[in-house]
């Protein structure tokens, strides 16, 4: 039997583009693009996996103390999806799926259940996955009254990274002062850089650098957006740069010099922040799925929320 427990929607509310349903027999939840979703809704991959987890939440808050053990995210006609989204969205479920199985998650394509990645192959890419081998400058537009790229550009203007001290301790008051890349690209083919080949799509990360404990640390930048699936946005740079560590660290070593680089961070695991001004309200209740052991695992996702206020 199959219900819908609907959520409330809207501003800061459940997406309206997305349909919710609940299986008693399974006990399962699932979410799915609704009929009346736009096309550039329907390539905004990053929306069910967080918004499906919102939603298990949902269903643990409710009066009929439900407690579903796992969620289906269906996609029933994947014609005008770019395959690109569709394959980030597969490592983001197979981590979810794997990552100490708090929930067990399905990924249901065209009515087929598609096979995800075991934590080994996730991580494992076969040798004929590449990446861009050259990551040239970009060139910003650094027009003054946007904040979010004024503060990147702030942070980044001194060659360095002795201005991410503004993220937190993991950069405060660092003993040495190590090299830092702006807007570094993603992207992953077979066997050759180009278009025909391209297995991930080309996104940018907005800054790349390390922390005081040496640790490789990616981070995305947010200010006045706080969008659910910015979490599904980190979590993909996670897994990129832990699947390619190898070829990752030869070209961060080359594009700042080794003496702007610690000398053992390749055996560490890397860090991911989420920095933010704000925060969606539901951000708190599914950063649990996301949580890693730091000494076992091949990265760690953290929240960093600048202006905070507090009570004195």
């Amino acid at each position: 039997m199959c219900l819908k427990y609907e959520p409330k929607r809207g501003s800061h509310h459940f997406p309206e583009y997305l349909d919710y349903e609940y299986c008693k027999d399974s006990n399962f939840a699932t979410i799915r693009w609704c009929e009346k979703a736009t096309e550039s809704y329907k390539n905004n991959l990053r929306m069910l996996d967080c918004w499906g987890l919102a939603y298990i939440e949902f269903l643990k808050s409710h009066q009929d103390n439900l407690n579903p053990r796992g969620l289906r995210i269906e996609i029933k006609n994947k014609g005008n999806i770019n395959t690109f989204t569709l394959e980030m969205l597969r490592r983001r479920v197979s981590f979810l799926n794997f990552n100490d199985n708090l929930i067990n998650v399905e990924l249901i394509i065209e009515n087929k259940e598609d096979k995800l990645y075991s934590k080994d192959n996730l991580y494992n890419r076969p040798e004929n996955e590449i990446i861009h081998q050259d990551i040239p400058d970009r060139s910003f537009d650094d027009k003054p009254g946007r904040l979010e790229k004024d503060l990147q550009a702030f942070i980044s203007r001194v060659k360095d990274n002795r201005r991410l001290a503004y993220f937190g301790s993991d950069f405060y008051k660092m003993k040495k002062k190590y090299g830092l890349i702006r807007e570094f690209a993603t992207g992953v083919f077979t066997g050759q850089v180009k278009e025909s080949t391209r297995i991930l799509p080309t996104n940018f990360v907005d800054f790349v650098s390390f922390n005081k404990y040496r640790k490789l640390s990616i981070i995305e930048l947010k200010i006045n957006d706080s969008k659910l699936e910015a979490i599904s946005q980190l979590l993909d740079y996670a897994i990129y740069f832990a699947a390619y560590r190898s070829q990752l660290n030869s070209l961060i070593i080359k594009k700042i010099g080794k003496e702007n680089c610690p000398s053992s961070f390749i055996d560490h695991p890397i860090v991911g922040y989420l920095v933010n001004n704000y925060f969606h309200p539901k951000f708190g209740s599914i950063k649990k799925y996301y949580k890693t052991d730091p000494k076992k695992d091949e990265f760690s996702l953290r929240q960093v929320t600048l202006g905070r206020i507090s009570l004195i």
